[in-house]
């Protein structure tokens, strides 16, 4: 779970990089790049992105990531992409 915690935090410092050297960037290509970062990287982490249509009406989600644990357990988180503005990036 330590190293999950500390790739997501390297991902999301980079992210707040990205925002302040181009803060117009669009929501869909922080969130692609994100999840394409995070799982090449964590290979413990499988995500799921949905379309327009199925978030508008059935999830109220962008996607799920799937973090798997040994003995076949796993977290399903259904997620809400947001852009913040860089003032109100969380520092941790």
């Amino acid at each position: 779970m330590k190293n999950i915690c500390k790739q997501i935090h390297q991902s999301a410092k980079y992210v707040n990089l990205w925002l302040t050297k181009q803060p117009n960037v669009n929501e869909e290509s922080l969130t692609d790049w994100l999840l394409f970062d995070i799982s090449t990287k964590v290979p413990n982490i499988l995500y799921h992105t949905f379309t327009r249509i199925q978030e508008a009406r059935q999830t109220g989600a962008d996607w799920e990531w799937w973090i798997l644990f040994p003995q076949k357990n796993y977290v399903r988180f259904r997620v809400q992409a947001k852009k913040l503005s860089t003032d109100d990036n969380y520092k941790k």
